[in-house]
């Protein structure tokens, strides 16, 4: 037999081989030509071979990058990620577990291949067990067999259809977020050094995602605690005044209208005194519950101060807006706001005071001022009623503050 191997860059990729044959010399110099020429071709398809699959693999990164950049909630991201770690590596279970804010547990929020209850109740320790132990070191785990590699060294359970898994930590830089846990390949392999580059690449995006999950919803909690009262979860007196801004440029530009109700509950103070400041507390929240179910989604209910609130009901005329009052007035008006029993106990009433834009006033604090004075008028005339305003007279004197 006579071999000529395939030789590219040092190395082989192959041999033509002739058997019961004696080549001549120049024979032998046209196959040792020809071994080289097929040699610098399998070279080259080699390569032409290795970019297709890098170039597709890219392709394959770049739109489950995507997909994760579209996410419009952390619960779609985290079923992405675990949707993309499984179509990398045709994995059917699996897991996403994060670092509780305490710092000291791993919490799944999402899984793949076991029920939900279980998943639910999937929380581990730093530290304990694989996912565990995997967070901790901030280093990613490769197991072939989890009976037979001392890292794990245990019995595999029932559920598991093969014995090999892989973890990976999710983390930037040396802050570890949670761990990303796969097992049992569709085809029952195991894990293959390839399966763990793709999921470590996936992983560093993964991670950047869900940082950028976990600071957008800080920041909204920040900007909600900025905007709303602590009691009643109603909106605050400064965004209030935020939202009549815009409200009074959006009208002004759309020749539209819109109408301010102003509520205050009726000797409130007295409540305050007869059952307690945390019953008190109750009645301006469960208040607000009643005000709020009369509104509709683009209305804003704020606490203005005290037991006072604002409702700004935009596209709404005065008449519309009386009607939406009224409605106010009843709901409280028939609520119950104590256990306590006897005639009267635990009942409170409303006044209000409405204003419309631009009839009563084109600014902000023109239209505050018009419903505040339109309010007064209310508790001047006997209290639970709703009085419009309305121009005033020169003869109008109201005071600017009445007892509640």
């Amino acid at each position: 037999m006579t071999s000529f191997p395939f030789v590219a860059s040092g190395t082989i990729l192959g041999f033509l081989c002739f058997f019961d044959c004696e080549l001549q010399t120049d024979e032998l110099l046209v196959v040792e030509l020809l071994a080289c020429q097929v040699a610098a071709k399998l070279r080259q398809l080699g390569k032409e071979r290795e970019e297709a699959e890098q170039r597709e693999l890219s392709a394959r990164m770049m739109g489950l990058a995507d997909s994760l950049l579209r996410s419009q909630s952390k619960e779609e991201l985290y079923g992405k990620i675990l949707d993309g770690a499984v179509d990398l590596t045709g994995a059917c279970q699996g897991s996403v577990m994060l670092i509780d804010p305490d710092g000291r547990h791993l919490q799944a929020v999402q899984a793949m291949g076991m029920g939900s209850e279980i998943a639910r109740q999937l929380r581990l320790p730093l530290g304990e067990g694989i996912a565990g132990g995997g967070a901790l070191r901030g280093g990613a785990l490769l197991v072939r067999d989890v009976e037979k590699d001392p890292r794990t060294a245990r019995r595999n359970r029932p559920r598991f259809k093969s014995k090999s898994l892989v973890s990976i930590p999710l983390k930037l830089n040396d802050k570890v977020l949670g761990v990303l846990n796969l097992s049992d390949k569709g085809d029952l392999q195991d894990f293959s050094e390839t399966d763990l580059k793709l999921l470590t690449a996936f992983s560093t995006f993964a991670s950047l995602m869900i940082e950028r999950s976990q600071v957008k919803e800080e920041t909204c909690r920040l900007e909600r605690l900025s905007c709303t009262d602590p009691l009643t979860g109603t909106y605050n007196r400064r965004f209030l005044n935020q939202r009549l801004e815009e409200e009074v440029n959006r009208s002004q530009h759309q020749g539209l209208e819109f109408t301010l109700v102003f509520i205050d509950l009726d000797h409130f103070k007295g409540y305050n005194d007869r059952f307690g400041h945390l019953a008190g507390d109750e009645a301006l929240v469960k208040a607000a519950q009643v005000i709020s179910t009369t509104l509709r989604d683009m209305d804003t209910l704020a606490r203005f101060g005290g037991e006072e609130f604002c409702v700004l009901l935009p596209g709404t005329s005065k008449h519309r807006g009386q009607l939406v009052a009224e409605r106010i007035r009843m709901g409280v008006e028939r609520e119950l706001f104590s256990g306590v029993e006897g005639p009267g106990a635990g009942r409170l009433t409303a006044s209000m005071g409405v204003a419309t834009y631009p009839d009563d006033g084109t600014t902000v604090s023109s239209l505050l001022n018009a419903s505040d004075v339109a309010l007064y008028q209310a508790k001047a005339g006997g209290r639970n009623r709703i009085v419009a305003a309305k121009p005033a007279s020169p003869e109008d004197q109201w005071p600017a503050y009445l007892p509640a």
